[in-house]
């Protein structure tokens, strides 16, 4: 019972003694060349990593801001397109306002490659794709009910000629077995692309009008109309009139540098992301600040699952004085080209500048850390500075005379410190 009296009233003295003091670290000097030289070589580097990688090559006296931009193009080219489909034996020829193709998403053009043409469909019954219905009997045929996936109505009458239902729809129904017809020239298509851009969190870099990735100074009666966009040549790089064979097929606007497989293109479409990239330092003038472009598959040509980009659209007409409405029906394989656009700029501030010092310093705390640990345990007199450093205390707790050897000693203490 006295023990635990004393117990407890040692854990009272000992907790109101720790409320009422401060402690603070214990310095060692440690006088030592090779521990002082391993000490300042570790700030040193620090040193070097706040000023020339946080500083300079990251920028860290700059402020960021981010672009906002609006994008227009112009598609350009002619071909004519071979046809061998027996509805539509002639050749036909082809401009801008023949295959540019309308977009319902911002920032998109279609460049189609090849169709499969069905004319002159009217409303009846006729028999179904064998792609998505077969039968062998009519009860195969559930009528007035939808084929799945399919392109009409069941009747309910299984035609035994083809083992498909007959349904209701536009027919002839569309067959992609028809012979395919192709555009060709369509890698020598230009588009041009302008891009507006400004910078909201730096209004004064362009006050009177957005930046553009054409310089003023082009003439666009001459330049523009012979020009052509060339990674490889630093003139070129404002003049954003591109080839639809540099998109594809030039490795130095690739993202991968692997050129595109532009028979799979053809035969099936696909997906190309064309990336406009700006980085501006607004300390000089922004007349420097150019674009970066890439150019990136984003379909997967090898994919056995609906494999690259296809489209229907379809034109009508109507004869028999109206009576009677025909639809020439048009299903395009190409290629969608989605534009985005990305930027930053970086202009001083001083503001910023004082918020990378102040971390840049915390890291010097590394230098002391890296130190200490060296010097206690992997230096040859490791086993010296631990002694100097740490001051352990070993007392047998089993000893019955602990507690009140520890409260004498804290009665000297506050003796001590009151004289």
């Amino acid at each position: 019972m006295n023990r635990l009296k004393r117990y407890g009233r040692y854990t009272a003295v000992t907790a109101y003694e720790y409320l009422l003091e401060y402690d603070t670290p214990k310095y060692v000097h440690v006088q030592d060349k090779f521990a002082g030289l391993f000490f300042r070589f570790i700030q040193f580097c620090v040193l070097l990593f706040v000023s020339l990688y946080l500083i300079w090559w990251k920028t860290g006296y700059q402020r960021v801001g981010y672009v906002s931009s609006v994008t227009t193009y112009k598609l350009k080219g002619v071909s004519m397109s071979e046809s061998h489909n027996e509805f539509s034996p002639v050749s036909q020829f082809w401009d801008p306002v023949d295959y540019s193709i309308p977009v319902k998403q911002k920032d998109q053009f279609i460049i189609p490659t090849r169709y499969i043409y069905t004319p002159r469909q009217t409303y009846g019954f006729c028999s179904e794709s064998p792609d998505y219905s077969t039968c062998k009997t009519d009860a195969d045929c559930i009528a007035n009910v939808q084929v799945p996936a399919g392109n009409g109505i069941m009747n309910g009458t299984c035609d035994t000629n083809t083992n498909t239902c007959i349904i209701y729809s536009w027919c002839p129904v569309e067959n992609d077995s028809n012979h395919p017809v192709y555009i060709s020239n369509f890698l020598n298509f230009t588009v041009l692309i302008i891009n507006y851009i400004s910078f909201p969190d730096f209004p004064e870099a362009t006050p009177f009008s957005a930046h553009r990735n054409i310089k003023d100074k082009i003439d666009p009666t001459t330049d523009l109309k012979s020009c052509r966009f060339d990674p490889s040549n630093a003139s070129l790089l404002y003049c954003p009139i591109f080839s639809l064979n540099t998109l594809l097929t030039n490795p130095d606007i690739i993202k991968d540098r692997i050129p595109m497989d532009i028979n799979h293109l053809i035969e099936k479409g696909g997906i190309v992301d064309l990336s406009i990239h700006w980085q501006c330092n607004l300390d000089f003038s922004i007349d420097n600040c150019s674009p970066r472009y890439t150019t990136q598959r984003l379909d997967q040509n090898n994919a056995s699952m609906s494999p690259g980009y296809n489209f229907r659209k379809a034109d009508y007409s109507y004869e028999d004085e109206g009576l009677t409405k025909y639809r020439y029906l048009y299903k395009l394989y190409g290629i969608k080209f989605n534009i985005v656009v990305s930027g930053i700029a970086k202009k001083f501030d001083v503001y910023q500048l004082f918020i990378t010092i102040g971390s840049g310093i915390s890291y010097f705390a590394l230098a002391t850390i890296a130190t200490d640990f060296f010097i206690l345990w992997v230096y040859r007199k490791k086993k010296l500075y631990r002694k100097e450093k740490y001051q352990p205390v070993e007392a047998d707790v089993e000893d019955p005379d602990l507690i009140t050897r520890l409260l004498e000693n804290q009665h000297i203490s506050s003796e001590n410190r009151e004289k």
